[in-house]
């Protein structure tokens, strides 16, 4: 029993190309990237002993809290969970070969570290027409800039917060445009104030 709950060193830890897993979600003001997400799946694997699907499905339920904060409508969580699926299989690819030093095996980890540095997008293929707030397709276009993320998240937006209340109270806003999460791939109803 105590050696299974004994800390580990940080070298029994470390994921290769990756570095140490994510013990807490830290994705801050800013959408996660591509290592963030991967180095918290590998914490779900390798330290909380999860199995690789179900991994995959937790981190994915923490990534979505954030897409729901900056108000972007997302894809299923199914589609979610595949994009870390293939994210892994792309890293055991890498792993498998790394000890090889042939200029393709280099290019091949040069351009996944570089994949790592971009944003996770989980964002539903319609979430241009599905966002009502310009500065949300602001933000969401700034964070898929290929030249690195661009703004954060700040605190609530108190006066849309208010007029999302006051249409709560009149029964015109339905509790998806609340949240701004298309859950299964449900367009949100338009209306007019």
């Amino acid at each position: 029993m105590a050696a299974a709950t004994a800390a580990r060193s940080r070298s029994a830890t470390e994921v290769w190309l990756l570095g140490q897993p994510e013990p807490n979600p830290c994705w801050g003001k800013q959408l996660p990237k591509n290592g963030q997400v991967l180095r918290r799946f590998f914490h779900f694997v390798r330290v909380q002993r999860k199995s690789v699907k179900e991994a995959a499905s937790l981190v994915t339920a923490e990534v979505a809290v954030v897409w729901e904060k900056a108000r972007i409508p997302t894809q299923k969580k199914s589609r979610c969970v595949e994009r870390i699926l293939r994210l892994y299989a792309s890293w055991q690819n890498l792993d498998r070969s790394k000890k090889r030093s042939a200029e393709v095996d280099v290019e091949n980890r040069r351009s996944f570290s570089l994949a790592l540095m971009t944003l996770f997008d989980i964002g539903h293929a319609d979430a241009f027409d599905l966002i009502t707030v310009d500065e949300d397709r602001q933000f969401l276009l700034g964070q898929r800039c290929p030249d690195g993320p661009r703004g954060i998240m700040q605190g609530v937006d108190q006066s849309l917060a208010d007029r999302e209340r006051r249409r709560l109270e009149r029964g015109v806003l339905n509790a998806v445009e609340l949240t701004g999460a298309c859950l299964g791939c449900r367009r949100r109803r338009r209306e007019r104030w």
